[in-house]
């Protein structure tokens, strides 16, 4: 008969030390990113990028702080954290992530670009600004705009015009218009080239509020306008436009609260 090995003091205390020390190991997480080994953030703003795991204990770093603050901050919508962004001028930097817990370390390069509204159409009847086309009004001299169509989880670009804000002031009435300049072909649509660009006057009338504080926050466009609409206690960021001496009407969120929100790498400067 074979007998079975004595469970002694001394092999309980190494399978004690085994189970504790391995629990320990096992719950320290590799560290990594959500973005990749570069980004981009929008100037005078807050922007924020997941951890997709990690272990909660971070030292941040940057290289040049006159052109950006970092720093981790916990938040809802990321459950290892994010690091939040503040960028103070346009420029490039690299910002030094670590990882107390299991010191691992990434870098990542951090360009600070202009700020920009994006503006996603989720209604339209116009044969360009179609529905899943989403719009960027950039906040620099030339006013560029960029036009995107989502397809799938791709933005692909279309075409850069311009924009301008302008208000009329007609028999004791002020009414907000956004002026789009954009070029199409026969049948209306976008082409690759912005030759022949033609400008389009939109009315903004009836937009809500939250639309008309980004407008202050972003371009300094301030019309003092009441909003027309009615709003619920939460308002929600709703741009609405009519072409002028059409019937063509658009409608969509501004913001940032979606990947689609943020314009693609390597368009701005």
């Amino acid at each position: 008969m074979i007998k079975s090995p004595q469970f002694t003091f001394k092999t309980f205390l190494m399978v004690l030390v085994t189970l504790l020390f391995g629990c320990k190991k096992e719950e320290k997480r590799t560290f990594d990113f959500i973005f990749t080994s570069s980004i981009e953030s929008r100037l005078n703003m807050n922007e924020y990028f997941p951890i997709t795991v990690g272990n909660g204990d971070y030292t941040i770093k940057v290289k040049d702080e006159t052109i950006l603050d970092a720093y981790f901050t916990n938040t809802a919508n990321a459950h290892f954290g994010a690091i939040r962004i503040q960028g103070k001028k346009k420029g490039e930097t690299t910002v030094t992530i670590t990882d107390n817990v299991i010191q691992s370390t990434r870098e990542v390069q951090v360009k600070i670009t202009d700020s920009y509204l994006p503006f996603a159409i989720s209604k339209s009847n116009h044969p360009t600004l179609t529905k899943a086309m989403h719009i960027f009004l950039v906040n620099n001299t030339k006013k560029d705009a960029y036009f995107f169509l989502q397809k799938g989880n791709d933005l692909n670009f279309k075409q850069k015009g311009t924009f301008e804000f302008i208000a009329e002031l007609k028999e004791g009435v002020k009414t907000p218009f956004l002026l789009l300049t954009y070029s199409t072909d026969e049948k209306g649509q976008l082409t690759a080239s912005s030759d022949k660009a033609v400008t389009h006057k939109f009315d903004l009338t009836g937009s809500d509020r939250q639309v008309y504080n980004a407008l202050v926050s972003i371009f300094g466009v301030n019309w003092e306008l009441t909003p027309t609409t009615k709003t619920s206690p939460i308002d929600i960021p709703y741009l609405n436009m009519k072409e002028v001496g059409t019937d063509l009407r658009v409608s969509g969120l501004i913001g940032g609260t979606s990947p689609f929100d943020y314009i693609p790498p390597g368009y701005l400067d």
